[in-house]
Parts: structure tokens; sequence; C-alpha cells
């Protein structure tokens, strides 16, 4: 790991987290990375991808998918320890709360009802690659249920949080309206959704300059209308370290849960880690 972590110090790590289990254990876990690595923020790579601006050896830079309530309950956490995180957001459940897909397909399956329209048990990842039509359709019916049984959506996260995040000095990117699998989407419906997302998000005051794709999934056009739309870059799921002269619109992220142990969260900073993973992967 050691050789690992000498070989690619010109290399950027972008964790990339799903919310925040417990604070107190990803305090430490900050605290692990911050001594080994250089925290940077979304405007350090921007200037590395736009002009070229070195980054420093061992750099990170942390994003947090989906805008989950936990996520941002940790922005104190990480500005005190002067750590400038991203979090990519999905406009349809904020403010007014709901169900992004596949948090009601979890609370389905809990509940031993996760199941297709024709009465057949589905599985999360068999949801995952249903063509978008089919896919929400499933989901209307899940949720319709769920609601009927009196089960709670997640907390919503509210324009004003979003707010006191940009106060803390983290920022917010582009995450879809409610979170597809882009390459299960038709060419228009893959380009409104990413439209539909920067605008809700730039008639609250925000302004991203990055996108994230649901679940990593690249589709050329979701690439294409990124860079229509303005943004410095988009990020994938591919767990690779990152380089910041390849395409801006793919660049490799780094997956990972803020419980992680430290052994597992330093072999996959250190690039060991992805290199194993490539391998099997094959």
């Amino acid at each position: 790991m050691r050789t690992a972590y000498a070989a690619t110090s010109s290399k950027l790590r972008i964790l990339g987290f799903h919310g925040v289990e417990d604070l107190e254990r990803f305090g430490v876990l900050i605290d692990a990375i911050c001594d080994r690595y250089q925290p940077v923020g979304e405007s350090e790579v921007a200037a590395a991808l736009i002009d070229g601006v070195p980054l420093p050896a061992h750099a990170v830079w942390i994003t947090f998918d989906d805008g989950l309530a936990s996520t941002f309950e940790a922005g104190p956490l990480l500005a005190a320890r002067h750590v400038s995180a991203t979090a990519f957001v999905c406009p349809r459940v904020l403010d007014d709360g709901g169900w992004l897909w596949f948090q009601a397909a979890q609370a389905a399956l809990d509940r031993d009802e996760l199941i297709d329209v024709d009465g057949t048990p589905l599985t999360l990842q068999q949801l995952k690659g249903m063509d978008d039509v089919s896919r929400r359709r499933v989901h209307d019916r899940i949720a319709e249920s769920l609601e009927a049984q009196g089960v709670e959506s997640p907390t919503p996260v509210t324009t004003v949080t979003l707010g006191e995040w940009l106060d803390m000095g983290h920022t917010i990117g582009n995450h879809t309206w409610d979170h597809p699998c882009l390459d299960k989407c038709s060419p228009s419906s893959q380009v409104d959704q990413m439209r539909r997302a920067h605008r809700a998000l730039a008639e609250r005051g925000f302004r991203p300059r990055f996108f994230a794709y649901p679940n990593g999934n690249w589709t050329p056009e979701a690439a294409a209308e990124a860079e229509a739309l303005g943004y410095v870059g988009s990020l994938l799921f591919d767990h690779r370290l990152s380089s910041v002269s390849g395409d801006p619109h793919r660049i490799s992220r780094l997956r990972i849960d803020s419980d992680a142990t430290l052994d597992r969260t330093l072999s996959i900073l250190s690039g060991a880690h992805s290199a194993a993973f490539q391998v099997v992967a094959r």
C-alpha cells in the first residue's frame, strides 16, 4: 500500500459517499484522510481542469451523491477541518420531500413487497436494469402502496439547508432531477432530467459547476448535455483514481461508505484497492 501511495501522488482521489451513518465515526475517518492526503474542493479541481493549475500531491476531493439529509448534517464537521465538499442533489425531493426510486424500492424490499406489476418478486439490481418507463411504472405502484400503509418518506432537505451548506464553504452539484439510470432513458429524457435539475437549482440561487451521473452510468448524450450546460466536469463511479488531463466529462471516482474501516479507506485512497478491483472486474 505504501508503494501505491508513493506512485500515485499526482493522481486526484475523488471519494463518493452516500450520506453519513455515524457522525463521530465519520469524523475519525476524515481526520485519518486529512493526515495523509491534501483536501481540495470544487474550485481547485475546476482550476486544474480549465487552466491546468496543478493540484497538490495526494489531493482528495470529498463528494456526496443523492442529497440525503445526513450529508448536510456532516457540513459543520467537514468545515471545521477545512474540507470543502460537494453534494450532488436531485431537486425532485428538495423542500417537498418524497421518494427517490431506490429509496422506495429499499423500503418495499424491507417489507418483502418489492414486486413487479405482474406480482413477480424483484431485486434492486433487476429494477435498476429496467428501461426507465418500466421502472417508473413499478416505482409509482410501490410509492402508492407505501403511502397507503403510512410509511413515511425520508426527511426532506430544504433550500435553506443547501444555503447553509454553501455558507460553510461547500458546494452543490447536479445529480439529475430524480435519479434515473441515464443509460436506460431515451436521449430526450436524459436531456430533460439534467436541464430540469439545473433549472430548479438555478431558480433557488445555486450555480452547479459539476454533474455526477446517477449510479455512475455515463452516456454520450448526458456528457454532451453537461458540456452544453457549461459544466466544468462530470463524475463517474468507476472505482479508479482520477486524472485532470483526460475527458472532463468522464472523471473517475471512488465509491466508499461513511462507515468503512480505516484500513479499507486507506487501501482505496492509495490506489492499491482500485488496481485489485480492476483485475477482478476483468
